[in-house]
């Protein structure tokens, strides 16, 4: 069992950066210009969708971890100051936290992430990572103060650093980005800032983040469909990749819902497979259900209150869209519209929601989603 007693981060970082100068792929640069992707799908390519787990809670949940022994961590979406551990097939095995402020007990669990025999428990009003180690009844090993409030993602580089989406606030600018923790919660790199003093601090500025197999990063912006490769040790861009479709205009966020204007798509997550391609899902409004999908609130405590939610359901709202992107050529070699609201894709898997038998109870099934490459097809 590995344990991060007496490791020093600074000596897996240069190794991290020693391995990167050995494994970009030769041509890229930094501040490479942006390169549009060719969607040219393989003809006999597919996206095969197979069921994986259904997890044991029905209440509404906001984040599924699959660890490395196959335990499922969840997070529920309301009772966020613990999260539950389950088995592979979905059972409830255990509940882990508590609300406070010692070791294991949190304010607000806004992220998890499993990496090898550790489990990463981001506290976002605490500013604070917990590191456990789930070989060992998911005891406390440190907590890691972060600089800043929590945005979107985090990505774990080994057991130690960090490239984390977060709003930090300096005397010359402030607003997210992304930037490269390292063990003790230190900013060494700040990267993919615009210019001047005050960056934005909307849904358009909140990453999805994710760490490659070679050392490198990828992030995607919630608002673009874009996607960019990053060298977190030197703080660099290799590429960035863009997506030109009608279907994916960029915005800034959202506004009210309302019936005769479909919500616009979004990135919902990216996620780089072992074979080196780049997996991305967007969920999108169906033009045809939108305005019969939506539920008027008839009794509204404020009349600054939303005026229409979305269904219990929101498959019936919503399709999903999983590109498979070769970063290599720039080109999607695979595509599949889903009719439903998949959510957090990560290592192959996404999930959905759907209403239970009670009320105010939800059904939970997790998905395995797989790129089929006939023989002979090629990259």
């Amino acid at each position: 069992m590995k344990t991060l007693a007496d490791r020093s981060g600074a000596i897996r970082l240069a190794a991290l950066g020693a391995s990167l100068a050995l494994l970009l792929v030769p041509g890229t640069s930094a501040g490479q210009v942006e390169k549009v992707l060719d969607f040219r799908p393989c003809e006999r390519c597919t996206i095969e969708k197979s069921a994986d787990a259904v997890l044991g809670v029905e209440e509404q949940i906001a984040t599924v971890v699959r660890m490395s022994d196959g335990r499922l961590a969840v997070v529920l979406a309301y009772d966020r100051f613990q999260f539950a551990v389950l088995d592979s097939a979905g059972a409830v095995l255990q509940h882990f936290g508590r609300l406070g402020e010692g070791p294991g007990e949190y304010a607000d669990v806004t992220w998890l992430e499993a990496e090898g025999d550790f489990v990463h428990v981001v506290d976002g009003p605490r500013r604070q990572v917990t590191v456990l180690d789930a070989g060992r009844d998911f005891g406390v090993l440190r907590t890691v103060p972060l600089p800043g409030a929590s945005g979107r993602d985090m990505a774990v580089l080994g057991d130690s650093a960090y490239v984390a989406n977060l709003m930090i606030f300096t005397p010359e600018r402030m607003g997210y980005a992304l930037h490269l923790l390292d063990g003790a919660g230190n900013v060494l790199q700040s990267f993919d800032e615009p210019g001047g003093p005050v960056r934005g601090m909307g849904a358009a500025q909140l990453r999805w983040v994710r760490a490659g197999l070679d050392g490198t990063v990828w992030s995607a912006p919630m608002t673009r469909y874009r996607i960019d490769q990053w060298d977190p040790v030197a703080g660099k861009r290799l590429r960035s990749l863009v997506r030109r479709a009608d279907w994916f205009p960029d915005h800034e966020g959202f506004g009210p819902l309302q019936p005769d204007r479909p919500r616009l798509p979004v990135v919902v997550g990216v996620d780089p497979d072992s074979a080196g391609y780049v997996w991305v899902m967007t969920n999108v409004a169906v033009a045809d259900r939108w305005t019969e999908s939506l539920v008027k609130v008839e009794e509204r405590a404020h009349p600054e209150m939303p005026e229409y939610e979305l269904p219990a359901d929101q498959s019936i709202a919503f399709d999903t869209v999983v590109e498979v992107i070769d970063p290599a050529t720039g080109r999607i070699v695979a595509a599949r519209t889903f009719d439903e609201r998949l959510y957090g894709l990560q290592g192959g898997r996404a999930f959905t929601t759907s209403p239970g038998d009670a009320p105010f109870t939800y059904r939970h099934q997790m998905w395995r989603l797989r790129l089929v490459i006939p023989e002979g097809t090629g990259r």
